[in-house]
């Protein structure tokens, strides 16, 4: 084997080994493009919480959130001890957020914060 054929074939051998290199970087990017998108219509996984009191304390920020952002709505539920259709949406909408962030079996204190706060208001 002459020198030249023995530089072109570690010129195809280093060739080679730059496709496969560029190849995999190439899969690791669509890997990591991929992960991100994921992460942006799931969101991160968060650990739900696990204690009574910050449970109960988020479910009344919740529907404290919620009176203040309707407060005619939440006078009106206050006086008739019944909670208006018009209120419902938005009390579900933060049921939703607080079921996603806290164990099952403190789900109940939604209920409860609800009753308490909203509808125990002026006693």
């Amino acid at each position: 084997m002459s020198i030249e054929q023995l530089a072109m074939l570690g010129i195809g051998v280093f060739g080679f080994i730059a496709i496969v290199r560029a190849y995999s970087m190439l899969l690791g990017m669509k890997r990591a493009h991929q992960r991100a998108e994921k992460r942006k219509t799931e969101g991160r996984y968060r650990r739900p919480v696990g204690a009574d009191s910050a449970a109960a304390s988020i479910a009344e920020g919740l529907v404290d959130e919620v009176i203040k952002k309707h407060e005619m709505l939440a006078a009106k539920a206050s006086e008739t001890g019944h909670i208006p259709k018009e209120l419902e949406p938005f009390l579900e909408e933060a049921q939703m957020y607080y079921r996603a962030r806290v164990e099952s079996r403190l789900r109940p204190l939604f209920h409860e914060a609800v009753n308490k706060v909203l509808l125990d208001r002026n006693k």
